[in-house]
């Protein structure tokens, strides 16, 4: 951009004698380019070019003689050298660029007029003033340096302002995108439909990749041994032998976490406690850690219900391993084989199944409760009415064909969901369910809560390193159902009679709560009672064998290193205050201290 001030600068200097080559010059050295440079020359006179130029700069516009002619010639204007006296005549007269320039000498009438004297300071003249009153005039690099900054200063302050409008604009752009987003999330936390958060949650259960997860399950049975018969199948007459006649509590309580962010190979593992308030031969618990990874099941039994006098302590705290094929060869299943026991979907089935879900609604809302707080994440409580026709319809979109049979004598009420404002996932869910309302005999109700945390975070499933086949497992309970070493020679390593010392404590506790089963509670034995310090069992000790075999034992186990017919290697003791039983192995190598206490 070309200020008006430049021109007037470079007017001045070319009217004033400096050679065009010298103006120039100085403007290339300033930084103007050349387009800038020739319109510059254009507009101080165009049409003009080299010392013509300055000649008529030089000289002042045409004067009036020549402008207030009275009749003017109809032919052309006469060549220039007429006009030359002219100019020469005229040279001498006022200044041309500001004719406004005052004189310089005082006004007295001005100053009297006022009543007051006071000198009046000379004008500068200006710089074609001065040469035509024979004043010395300023190099031209100085007059370019005084006027530099008035020249710079007019496109600076547009370039800056430039940049404030461009910054302001964009600061405006980001703080309403930002406001528009945190109206989008208030409005998704806070003020979304309970329809179209019942949407979002299933969305966001399709595509959850991993997470974790806990679950309580509640199974009150009006007739225990009934209703276990009716569920375990093949192994309905075996449990009959064991489950009590008449109402009864199952609780099962799971923790675990699933991934499944490699395609196609998911990963499960959960640790499960599963207790019954009545059972016919003592305590009825079962826990067992169970893992799957690529397609292979490892399952560590940590407890195991009393069986009488079968004893399964053997196949306690360690780690057996099944692939996936042979537990549905072995077990039955009604999936294909080759899809594995965890379930898995793909992202063709995840979109088969939104869009079925968007076909067959089987959840709708029937009210909004108070929102609460579930693992410290603030959600809102739905209370839901479940279509069961619709969950079939759905269920068979989906493949599952045999769902109406396997639902035909459930029934699903009172069914309560938690969904967390930020994220939409489903945080905690609680559901009734009524299993063969109509036949008393075999009816059931059972109360589920599941809750849900870490979605699409980091999960860590890792196989365990010691386990041993399920052939290997059968062979340790055969073995001990057979008094031990009945089926195989005493072992011959340290480690080896390690594990035997782990197998035989557990089996001596277990036929000692057997017995106070038995009777009612308190342990018979024709010795007397347990002793409240250790002691070794023998007839050189505490002489239980007599009460426990063969009624609870085979024979009463002994120490592989250090056992003999009169001393079994093993001590049992009762803590006094809290009744609790151990047996130990004090004979036990490799500095390790095997016992059991229960």
């Amino acid at each position: 951009m070309i200020q008006q001030a430049l021109i007037e600068v470079v007017k001045n200097q070319l009217g004033g004698g400096v050679s065009e080559a010298e103006v120039r010059e100085f403007l290339r050295r300033r930084g103007t380019d050349e387009a800038e440079i020739r319109e510059i020359f254009e507009l101080v006179s165009p049409g003009v070019t080299g010392m013509a130029r300055k000649e008529v700069v030089a000289d002042p516009i045409p004067t009036p003689e020549i402008v207030a002619e009275p009749t003017p010639a109809p032919k052309p204007a006469p060549a220039p050298g007429p006009i030359v006296p002219v100019v020469q005549e005229a040279v001498p007269v006022a200044p041309i660029t500001k004719p406004t320039v005052p004189s310089p000498e005082p006004a007295p009438a001005r100053t009297e007029a006022h009543g007051v004297v006071r000198p009046v300071p000379p004008l500068q003249p200006t710089v074609p003033f001065a040469v035509a009153n024979g004043i010395q005039q300023p190099p031209l690099a100085s007059v370019f340096k005084a006027t530099a900054s008035a020249v710079a200063e007019k496109p600076v302050s547009e370039i800056r302002n430039k940049k404030k409008i461009i910054t302001f604009t964009a600061i405006a752009i980001v703080g309403i995108a930002v406001l528009a987003l945190g109206i989008w999330f208030a409005y998704a936390a806070y003020f979304i439909s309970p329809e179209r958060d019942i949407d979002r949650a299933m969305s966001r259960l399709h595509s959850v990749e991993s997470f974790t997860f806990a679950s309580e399950i509640v199974v009150e049975m009006a007739n225990a041994k009934t209703g276990l018969v009716a569920t375990t199948g093949a192994a309905g007459p075996f449990v009959s032998m064991f489950a009590a006649d008449g109402p009864a509590t199952l609780t099962s309580n799971i923790v675990g976490s699933f991934d499944g962010t490699q395609e196609g190979d998911p990963r499960l593992a959960f640790t499960a406690v599963s207790t019954m308030d009545k059972w016919a031969v003592g305590e009825a618990t079962l826990g067992f850690i169970y893992n799957n990874i690529d397609r292979v099941s490892y399952v560590n039994i940590t407890a195991m219900p009393s069986l009488g006098f079968l004893n399964l302590s053997a196949l306690q705290q360690q780690w057996f391993m099944v692939s996936d094929k042979d537990a549905h060869e072995q077990f039955g299943s009604p999936t294909d084989p080759a899809s594995g026991l965890v379930p898995w979907l793909s992202k063709q089935e995840r979109s088969t199944s939104i869009a079925a879900w968007k076909e067959h609604r089987f959840l709708t809302v029937q009210s909004t409760l108070a929102d609460e707080v579930i693992d410290g994440v603030s959600s809102r409580h739905y209370v839901l009415a479940f279509d069961k026709e619709a969950f079939i319809r759905w269920l068979e979109k989906n493949g599952s064909p045999e769902a109406r049979d396997m639902l035909s004598n459930v029934a699903i009420d009172d069914l309560h969901v938690w969904i967390g404002k930020l994220g939409g996932a489903p945080r905690k869910v609680q559901m009734h369910i009524a299993i063969d309302p109509q036949d008393s005999a075999r009816s059931a109700s059972v109360l589920v809560t599941l809750t849900g945390n870490s979605f699409d975070k980091p999960v860590d499933i890792f196989p365990p390193e010691d386990a041993r086949s399920i052939d290997s497992a059968l062979q340790s309970l055969f073995t001990q159902m057979l008094g031990g070493d009945a089926r195989i020679p005493a072992p011959k390593t340290a480690l080896e009679r390690n594990a035997r010392r782990s197998f035989d404590v557990e089996a001596i506790t277990n036929a000692i709560k057997k017995n106070e089963a038995d009777n009612d509670g308190a342990f018979t034995c024709s010795a007397g009672p347990l002793p409240t310090t250790a002691k070794v069992l023998g007839t050189s000790g505490y002489a239980i064998e007599s009460c426990l075999a063969p009624w609870y034992l085979r024979a009463l186990p002994r120490d592989p290193s250090r056992g003999t017919a009169t001393m079994s290697g093993y001590s049992v003791l009762r803590d006094p205050k809290t009744g609790k039983i151990t047996v130990r192995a004090p004979y036990a190598e490799l500095g390790v201290k095997i016992s059991a206490t229960k």
